[in-house]
């Protein structure tokens, strides 16, 4: 809409211009040329009455073709050489004007401002006589000034408002309609086909145009799409790939880590070889959603989602990750004791953004990792904290965005892709959960996932493997 108005003001502007310029030009150019016709013309025509019967009259009796006007001016005929008329009372001629006289021009003319004279004509019809000069002189009318004045600032005004409106009505908003059309038709560009151009005028190649860049842009998110359904396909069935060895891996990694017949140092390396299988199938998992997430536009309430069981699924994370981080000298305790803790949503999807959090308090915690999982008053709570390092401000503002690593955690797993939290952060924002970090209370980070539950509640109890047992109430 600025667009619009800026061009219709200067429209308008351009409008009143034109208007002042013409009227302008108008009266230079009857200044110039319409003055020196005027004169002309009422020469030729006192030349004819001179040729005829009148001439001789004026001729015989030249006092009589001399008066007053009713205006108190005077007009009649006089003798061009002596510049003064047959009847006494007459006023002499003006010789300025006489001597403007010429071959070339047979009448002048002026306007006296002011005075008791408005103005003077004279034109010449011989050399000598009586009626050789026409003379007419006509005082200033009163106040005519000021309503000449304000009769053409009155005209200009009614002229530039007629080409105003007559531009804004049948050549301004005509062209600003058409462009609307054309920027509606550029808004649809790559969304939707631009409306067919029924209209052929000059900016119709600008509506081909967008025709043709929507058709190119069509096409080549139809091949982006395919690409990335490509992409999505092969990372998949590599992630499917990869889980059967891995999982035979895990088994047999935790066989020789319980096994207490292999030897300390035998169960030690199986400890830290599980921790990298875990690292390793994590990296599939994260690279696998990262793409779903990007290329799949759908909202979390868009999708069709199934219920289930927080705790489950997080103790699912815990029990996977105590062993992991028994090897790296990390324990995790947990206090899971939330009677409600069945959410809508993926499963698959829940468990990699917990995995994450818990994998990274693994990874840069010093000693202890705590989890806890419990109802609060708008659903859920769950809180995975390490004693690691404390974080300054800035990394701890920039925690969750994709890639990034501060030097502390280049330092400590230099391995690490900057992926995991970010993953952790649009899985959460899919499901409608949020998710926040902040200092511990001495050291270390606390991540924090808050959600909202379903309706079914259920009793939770912990075996002493690890397994949840729950009765649905």
């Amino acid at each position: 809409m600025t667009l619009v108005h800026g061009l219709s003001r200067r429209a308008v502007v351009a409008c009143v211009f034109c208007a002042l310029v013409g009227v302008i030009g108008t009266a230079v150019v009857f200044v110039l040329s319409g003055g020196y016709a005027i004169e002309r013309i009422a020469a030729d025509g006192l030349l004819g009455l001179m040729n005829s019967e009148l001439g001789n009259l004026c001729r015989q009796e030249p006092e009589r073709f001399v008066w007053r006007t009713p205006s108190g001016g005077w007009a009649g005929f006089y003798d061009r050489a002596t510049g003064l008329a047959a009847n006494p009372d007459a006023p002499r001629a003006d010789d300025d004007l006489i001597a403007r006289l010429g071959p070339d021009r047979p009448a002048a003319a002026r306007i006296i401002p002011g005075g008791s004279g408005g103005g003077a004509y004279v034109a010449g019809l011989g050399e000598s006589g009586p009626c050789s000069l026409y003379y007419a002189r006509w005082p200033s009318v009163p106040n005519a000034r000021p309503v000449v004045i304000a009769a053409l600032l009155l005209f200009m005004v009614l002229a530039a408002a007629f080409s105003g409106f007559f531009a804004l009505r049948y050549v301004t908003r005509p062209a600003f309609r058409r462009l609307e059309s054309v920027a509606s038709s550029a808004r649809q560009v790559g969304e939707h086909a631009p409306a067919a151009d029924v209209e052929r005028d000059e900016l119709s190649v600008v509506a081909d145009s967008l025709s043709w860049a929507h058709q190119r842009i069509a096409a080549d998110r139809e091949r982006l799409d395919e690409r990335a359904r490509a992409l999505e396909g092969h990372l998949a069935d590599l992630a499917h790939d990869v889980k059967t060895p891995l999982t035979s891996l895990f088994l047999t990694l935790e066989g020789i880590a319980g096994d207490p017949l292999a030897g300390a140092d035998a169960r030690e390396q199986a400890q830290l070889a599980l921790g990298d299988a875990v690292y390793l199938a994590a990296i599939v998992d994260n690279q696998r959603l990262d793409s779903q997430l990007k290329h799949d536009a759908t909202s979390a309430a868009d999708q069709q989602y199934e219920s289930f069981d927080l705790v489950e699924v997080t103790w699912r994370v815990v029990r996977r990750y105590r062993l992991v981080a028994r090897g790296r000298k990390v324990a995790i305790s947990d206090d899971i004791s939330a009677p409600t803790a069945v959410v809508t949503g993926s499963a698959v999807l829940a468990e990699q953004a917990i995995a994450n959090l818990v994998q990274n308090a693994v990874t840069y915690g010093d000693g202890h990792v705590k989890v806890t999982l419990r109802a609060v008053a708008e659903g859920f709570e769950l809180i995975i904290e390490d004693d690691g390092i404390r974080l300054d401000e800035e990394t701890l503002s920039r925690l969750g965005t994709r890639h990034y690593r501060s030097d502390a955690a280049r330092t400590r797993a230099p391995w690490g892709s900057g992926l995991g939290l970010a993953i952790t952060r649009a899985v959460a924002r899919r499901l409608g959960w949020t998710l926040a970090f902040e200092h511990g209370l001495n050291n270390g980070l606390v991540a924090t996932l808050r959600g909202e539950v379903g309706l079914e509640s259920h009793t939770t109890s912990h075996t002493t493997d690890g397994t949840v047992q729950r009765e649905r109430s």
